[in-house]
């Protein structure tokens, strides 16, 4: 089973997928010292010591990152199937199928991207430290610098990270969604608890968790693809095979994680000497790697 299989199939889990797919032994973040109005950014330093920011979707350079996509047809046509199976009389499924046309409106999409790309937190990186199209877009014109980070020092590397596919084609959320009104609407009509509900649809409710967040690892072939990009990704909660991953015992009250035991190296853009005061920048550099007892690679020399 190829990559790609594993990632798009709802019977296999984002642990098995962290487990059955090996991550290179370092990644890379390439980052700029300066904006493009000259202003210093404020935590290249803070980046260099680990401090690692966890983004959300909706603040991704892309709109489309992290976007499900849906398709109102296929979502009608999942939920008649589904009750067709269960043999119910054909006039209450249109009762229903009625009251959902009216429910899932362009509007309501609107709020479920909105939820989704303002839930799940993603820190990106690269497998590259050569790359020329990373050191002009993120290091602003190759003056700026590239973390490299040992990812065997980090459980979050092997337990939440995974490479980005590329595609020209987005991942279809709409089962994902039928699903979830599916189980809503037994919810209401049958008053179930939250553990009744689980115990019930617990087949479904695995499929959802995993399908949902496909969209996370599916980026824009021509436009990302020169990326070669992997992303960890922390949810409130997921099960992994070391145990319960909570999202707050990693975040600080930034969004952001500690990575320092990772940080390997540095690298320096070949421009790095364009930048305004690039001496005593450079001697900042220097001292936190020394301070750190990591590599500091100036391409520039």
């Amino acid at each position: 089973m190829t990559y790609e299989d594993a990632l798009l199939s709802p019977y296999i889990s984002w642990d098995s997928m962290t487990q059955a797919t090996s991550i290179p032994s370092k990644l890379y973040k390439y980052q700029a010292f300066f904006d493009k109005d000259g202003n210093e950014k404020q935590y290249w330093d803070a980046n260099m010591k680990g401090q690692f920011h966890m983004s959300l979707g909706c603040e991704f350079e892309d709109v489309n990152d992290c976007k499900p996509f849906f398709d109102k047809v296929s979502i009608m046509e999942h939920i008649n199937n589904f009750f067709e199976s269960l043999g119910i009389e054909s006039r209450e499924i249109t009762l229903y199928l009625n009251e959902t046309n009216n429910v899932i409106t362009e509007k309501y999409f609107t709020e479920i991207i909105s939820n989704y790309q303002n839930f799940i937190r993603v820190g990106c990186f690269t497998d590259d430290p050569d790359n020329n199209e990373m050191w002009n877009k993120y290091a602003f014109q190759k003056s700026g610098y590239c973390i490299e980070y040992d990812t065997q020092k980090n459980q979050l590397f092997s337990l939440s990270t995974l490479p980005v596919l590329y595609s020209d084609e987005p991942y279809d959320s709409s089962l994902t969604l039928a699903n979830s009104i599916i189980i809503e609407c037994y919810r209401n009509a049958k008053q179930y608890s939250e553990q009744e509900i689980l115990e019930r649809f617990h087949s479904i409710y695995e499929k959802i968790m995993k399908t949902a967040y496909i969209p996370v690892f599916i980026k824009q072939k021509q436009v990302w693809q020169f990326e070669r990009e992997y992303r960890m990704f922390l949810l409130k909660n997921r099960t992994t095979r070391d145990g319960i991953i909570k999202a707050e015992d990693y975040l600080d009250s930034s969004y952001n994680i500690d990575l320092s035991k990772s940080v390997s190296a540095v690298h320096l853009g070949e421009n790095f000497n364009r930048n305004k005061e690039y001496q005593a920048l450079l001697d900042k550099v220097t001292t936190i790697c020394q301070e750190k007892g990591i590599d500091l690679v100036y391409r520039g020399r």
